[in-house]
């Protein structure tokens, strides 16, 4: 029965791959030829045979179903799959890990709209490269016009914008489009300046608005610009760009847009600054204390608040700032300046950070608020500072005790711990509650970096107290090390 099977069966099934592929390679009739590239169970045939076919339905089928990479692949490259919709979705669409399809699809279409629409849904499927090679097949501008015009999918609107040149298009986008990015796009494409100074002076989008100005040339209309528009950012861009000193030298101007800039980054446009370096700029010109306080207090830039707080005067100021601004850093600025012990001291006692405290205790002077710090573990900076600055023996005996007992202050031996000399204040407390240390023996691996990787190189012994972690026999950085 075998042998007959092998007697009917067509020679494209062989097991013989060079029987199997002269077959193949034979064959005229389409019918056979998708049999074969359908039913082989052998990829080569499959692909020998898809790549004679002309039935565009079997071939979208097999490029979409085909088991092997290459199959599929054969069968896109194939000149009789033109279908168009389809080779964008399997640019769009087939599985990462064979980019060959994506690819292969990709450099087929032709259609504007298709082609589009690929560009605009592939950045996860297809390099920067490629698909500016792609963008640059988009040449036929009255399909570009409807589809930047028309279509209804936002993105692909923006790639029919980023390739027109028609400027009648480019202004009727510019002022119609609901898109604030695609209007973009064609922003900074026109010509027009009238059309580019209206905007500019009126438009509701920030970044629309931020588009026309970079684009802008009119003085008069950047002077506009620059005294009247409600965003700071956009008034920057503008000030940029302006040559009148009277305007350059504007104590009003200098103040809204350094008390207002809140762009950290800002790259587009040709245009390229931090918002915090432009407000502490913009700053330094300040003479006036009440616009200094309002940027102390105001700004929107942490780094910014703290340079306006050294060109302050007032104590009020002080005070208000380091009790009530979000950022820690401010307030330590802010501390360092005030005088007012008062202040000082329910600072000390009250601010949510242990590093606030500790800077606010540097400045006291006062035993019973020093007392009261000292004795509270809960802050271990802010109680280190605080003991180290205790005159009554009895206190510094109950500070020493606790440094010594409570675990808020283990292990001494880490960095954070280093500006506030715990290991030094443990060591004078174990010394002077006990009068000696409390040894035990200890081990411990000798290691050494090898520019990746820690080597062990051999044994430490070495003696540690049990009260304060004073060692002796080892030094501070192989006691530090994997601690």
């Amino acid at each position: 029965m075998d042998f007959l099977n092998e007697l009917f069966e067509p020679a494209w099934l062989s097991t013989n791959f060079i029987k199997a592929e002269k077959a193949v390679k034979a064959l005229t009739n389409q019918e056979h030829i998708a049999e074969a590239a359908i039913k082989s169970l052998d990829h080569r045939i499959r692909y020998i045979a898809t790549k004679k076919l002309i039935d565009s339905k079997l071939l979208v089928n097999i490029a979409r179903n085909d088991k092997d990479h290459g199959v599929r692949v054969a069968a896109i490259k194939n000149e009789n799959l033109t279908d168009q919709e389809v080779l964008a979705d399997i640019a769009i669409n087939a599985h990462w890990h064979n980019r060959e399809q994506n690819e292969s699809a990709l450099n087929k279409i032709t259609d504007t709209k298709w082609l589009a629409y690929v560009i605009a849904k592939g950045s996860i499927k297809f390099n920067e490269y490629k698909l500016k090679e792609a963008g640059e097949r988009l040449t036929n501008q009255s399909e570009l016009i409807d589809i930047a015009k028309y279509d209804k999918d936002d993105s692909v609107r923006r790639v029919a914008a980023r390739y027109l040149i028609d400027q009648d298009a480019l202004e009727y986008i510019a002022k119609n489009d609901n898109d604030s990015s695609v209007r973009i796009l064609a922003i900074r494409k026109l010509k027009n300046q009238d059309i580019l100074n209206n905007i500019a002076k009126n438009d509701r989008e920030t970044d629309v608005r931020c588009a026309a100005v970079a684009s802008v040339t009119d003085q008069s209309v950047l002077e506009d610009v620059v005294k009247n528009d409600e965003d700071a950012n956009i008034r920057y861009i503008a000030f940029s760009k302006i040559t009148n000193e009277s305007v350059l030298n504007n104590q009003d101007i200098l103040f809204y847009i350094a008390r207002n800039i809140s762009w950290k980054w800002f790259s587009d446009y040709g245009l390229f600054f931090e918002g915090d370096e432009v407000a502490i700029r913009f700053m330094e010109k300040l003479t006036n204390q009440y616009q200094l306080v309002d940027i102390a207090k105001n700004s929107s830039f942490p780094e910014v608040r703290k340079s306006a707080i050294s060109r302050l005067i007032e104590q009020s100021d002080f005070a208000d700032i380091a009790k009530n601004d979000s950022d820690k850093g401010v307030r330590i600025a802010a501390i360092k300046r005030l005088n007012n012990q008062d202040i000082i001291i329910d600072i000390a006692k009250t601010d949510e950070d242990d590093e606030v405290r500790a800077t606010a205790v540097k400045k006291i002077i006062n035993q019973k608020a020093l007392v009261d710090i000292a004795l509270n573990p809960q802050y271990p900076r802010a109680c280190l500072i605080a003991g180290k600055k205790l005159e009554e023996k009895s206190t510094i005996k109950q500070f020493y005790e606790l440094v010594l007992s409570n675990s808020n202050f283990n292990p001494p031996n880490t960095d954070m711990w280093e500006p506030y000399h715990l290991r030094e204040i443990k060591r004078m407390a174990c010394l002077t509650l006990y009068g000696k240390h409390d040894w035990i023996s200890q081990t411990r691996e000798k290691q050494v970096y090898g520019g990746t990787q820690f080597y062990t190189t051999g044994i430490i012994e070495y003696k540690r107290c049990t009260r304060c972690y004073e060692t002796d026999g080892i030094s501070e950085t192989d006691f530090r090390l994997h601690t």
